[in-house]
């Protein structure tokens, strides 16, 4: 059998959690079986383990000890966490919730940023994809207030293993090239080696082969000065796979290159052998290993040290991935010792390689379509060439159901890829015009630096002025006082104009005074007089109020008068003339009671009532008219009106009416309310 039918049980990504494996499909091409393994020393998954290892311990051993102060305990306890996630990941949140709530009682950002990176690495286990978020954002929001570079190193760092996770590797770049650039003066090794390694994972996807081994070279470089074993190791995985690519890239013709492979592929191995206990994940020796035995049967001929070769390295890593209860990677042993058997024509054994790795996934409530349904169709394959044509047909209907399934988890797959993408350019939106809004308010600041300062110039110049001003007034009281003395006599002479003109001033003042009182007492007297004057009016208008009165009481007694001697004519002989007398008398009484009132009443009418009155008739008024008047401005009605002067009520709506039209009033205006305003 030709390298023609190699099958490689592996999908596109099958470590998630941080660990792509590039262009691992199954199909009947020659294609190269590539490991692309981001390993991460702090916020890098780790292998799935139940026992704890030496670094483990030492981790354990920060956290117990009673003199590790908060800021250990928090990255320790990170660390940890990340670590315990993949075997008890109840734990793992509480030992990174620990780290967070320790975080908050500490001033320094950077604690913070370890923190919740340390609880969304737990997160991304759990596959609460959200909570992992808000937690790298949080990072990320206080790598921006820590001046610590290394966290904010760690911090973008993260944020591209994130991003390479969502599939989206030209943001992972930018993120760790920014992550890059944080500690470009540092000697941070470790990190520095990671990163390299991640961007290095970048340009291999997009099988830029220069960049590719550039950023292997510059891997293994930074790995060698940490002397960190877990990055030298994935570092060497890095060279082989960019000189692997380059091989393929010529067409296989510079076997160099793949002597080269197959040395880098051994290094990694080594390492991972001689520094065992300190290593954090096993699939640092079963990847290597894995693809030791794939360049085996891929590029070397048929024959029994392939074979042994092939074997070695494919049992190595099955072992290993045994001890890690990897079942990928053991069912990847199997398919590539299947792969060698059918090369030697040994096909009942590549059938049983199979169906031992069909059996690991026997009870497995979810297990890995993907490379079952691989399994199936190989053994499909197998029972058609034997002409076994009904358990072919098992073999494929089974295989075609689990591929289904696989369609379906990717279909799904991709749409919380582009949820999870959409969402992440949301935040990134919202991130941006946040940082628009400090830029705007730090602009702000700068703003109102710039017044303060130019407020500060103006103030000293201002001083200096004021400074210069001053001596310059010094020197000129020096001045004048020179003068002064020079001009002591000139002074003197002035002083005694000065009186004079102060004597002739007061003179003018008493005159101004002197014309001043006699001008008040003659306003005085002509005040004097106006009052006086005013009296004699007044005393006028009384006495002309009075005459009013009293020809009004003897025309009223006139008319009593008369009406007596018209009564005593009629009743000459009369028996009730008595008995009319006293009721006139009576009726007499009563209206000098009422004229009484009228009397007082007319007093109180101001002086200027009838002048006003004959002002406005043309002094047309008679006295009867003028009583009417004053009956109206008294408020007495028609009847009294009538009952005082002796008239029927309808001869005082006429004369009303006639005094209306002495006064020029039109029909609509109302006379008691006209005379009222008047008085």
């Amino acid at each position: 059998m030709t390298n023609q039918n190699n099958r490689i049980y592996f999908k596109a990504n099958p470590f998630p959690n941080g660990h792509r494996v590039k262009k691992f499909v199954w199909s009947g091409e020659l294609r190269v079986f590539r490991i692309l393994t981001i390993i991460i020393i702090f916020l890098s998954t780790f292998a799935r383990t139940t026992a704890q290892n030496r670094y483990t311990d030492s981790l354990y051993s920060i956290i117990t000890n009673p003199q590790s102060g908060d800021g250990e305990r928090i990255v320790a306890l990170s660390k940890l966490a990340i670590v315990v996630r993949h075997y008890d990941q109840k734990e793992a949140l509480r030992l990174s919730q620990k780290a967070v709530d320790l975080a908050r009682g500490e001033n320094d950002a950077r604690y913070k940023v370890y923190a919740y990176l340390g609880r969304e690495n737990v997160y991304l286990k759990v596959r609460e994809m959200e909570k992992a978020g808000r937690d790298l954002d949080s990072s990320l929001w206080y790598a921006e207030k820590t001046k610590d570079a290394k966290a904010k190193a760690w911090a973008w760092f993260q944020k591209g293993r994130t991003l390479s996770l969502e599939g989206r590797e030209k943001e992972k770049l930018n993120a760790m090239l920014k992550a890059l650039e944080y500690i470009k003066s540092e000697n941070d090794w470790e990190l520095k080696a990671s990163i390299y390694y991640g961007i290095y994972g970048a340009f291999a996807t997009w099988k830029d082969i220069d960049k590719e081994g550039q950023y292997a070279l510059l891997a293994l470089d930074a790995a060698q000065k940490s002397s960190n074993p877990n990055n030298i190791c994935e570092s060497w995985q890095a060279i082989g796979s960019a000189v692997h690519d380059r091989y393929l890239k010529t067409g296989e013709k510079d076997k160099t290159l793949l002597d080269s492979t197959i040395n880098a592929y051994r290094r990694s191995v080594l390492v991972y052998m001689q520094h065992e206990p300190y290593m954090h994940m096993v699939q640092l020796v079963t990847i290597p290993c894995i693809n030791l035995a794939d360049a085996y049967n891929r590029h070397f001929p048929v024959s029994s040290q392939t074979t042994d070769s092939l074997r070695h390295y494919a049992t190595l890593a099955f072992n290993y991935a045994v001890k890690d209860n990897d079942k990928r990677l053991q069912a990847a042993a199997f398919g590539l010792m299947n792969e060698d058997a059918k090369r030697n024509g040994n096909f009942n054994q590549a059938e049983t390689y199979l169906l031992q790795a069909l059996t690991l996934f026997a009870g497995d409530p979810v297990p890995d379509y993907y490379v079952r349904s691989n399994v199936y169709r190989d053994l499909a394959e197998l029972a058609e060439r034997r002409k076994d044509y009904n358990q072919a047909l098992e073999y494929y209907k089974a295989y075609l159901a689990d591929y289904k399934k696989v369609f379906d988890e990717e279909q799904n797959n991709t749409g919380k890829k582009l949820e999870a993408q959409y969402q992440a350019k949301e935040k990134e939106q919202e991130i941006l015009f946040l940082k628009e809004k400090e830029g705007l308010q730090r602009l702000q600041k700068y703003l109102y630096a710039g017044v303060g300062i130019a407020l500060l110039v103006v103030l000293v110049f201002m001083f200096r002025s004021y400074h210069f001003r001053l001596r310059y007034s010094l020197q000129r009281e020096l001045l004048l006082k020179k003068e002064k003395e020079e001009s002591s006599l000139l002074a003197q002479f002035k002083i005694e104009e000065n009186l004079v003109l102060e004597a002739e001033k007061r003179n003018v003042e008493l005159r101004a005074k002197l014309q001043e009182e006699q001008l008040k007492l003659k306003a005085e007297e002509a005040a004097h007089l106006h009052t006086e004057q005013q009296a004699i009016l007044a005393q006028k208008e009384i006495l002309h109020k009075e005459v009013i009165a009293g020809r009004l009481h003897v025309e009223q007694k006139n008319k009593i008068l008369k009406g007596f001697r018209e009564h005593l004519n009629l009743n000459k002989n009369g028996a009730n003339k008595d008995v009319e007398i006293n009721r006139l008398l009576r009726e007499e009484n009563h209206l000098d009671n009422d004229f009484e009132e009228v009397v007082v009443d007319l007093k109180e009418i101001h002086p200027d009532f009838y002048r006003k009155l004959q002002q406005k008739a043309g002094n047309k008024l008679t006295d009867l008219d003028l009583k009417y008047c004053s009956y109206i401005l008294l408020k007495r009605n028609n009847s009294d009106i009538a009952r005082l002067l002796s008239i029927e009520p309808k001869s005082v709506r006429m004369n009303k009416y006639r005094l209306k039209q002495k006064l020029g009033l039109g029909k609509e205006d109302d006379l008691e309310e006209f005379i009222r305003n008047l008085g």
